[in-house]
């Protein structure tokens, strides 16, 4: 995945592109560490939404496992903001 997160620049997520904005934010969160229930708070959604969500990626994704998706995120340089900006 090519790092084209800079300010101002539309997005290239490469393989994320499957993702909604709101799953960028879950996936985002998830690579900053921060459990569901954190998740949950931060965008006011029920935990099982945020679960929801993240099946939904990594469904997206074919990666089953939480820690996994969250160094995807990580490897990606994604961040909360990044889910709304313009994508290529």
């Amino acid at each position: 995945m090519g790092r084209a997160l800079l300010a101002g620049q539309p997005l290239d997520l490469g393989p994320l592109d499957v993702l909604t904005s709101r799953e960028l934010e879950v996936l985002a969160l998830l690579g900053q560490g921060l459990a569901a229930a954190e998740i949950a708070k931060v965008l006011h959604r029920s935990v099982k939404t945020i679960n929801t969500h993240r099946e939904n990626i990594g469904k997206k994704l074919k990666i089953d496992d939480r820690v996994k998706l969250a160094n995807v995120a990580t490897r990606a340089g994604l961040r909360f903001a990044d889910a709304e900006k313009e994508r290529v």
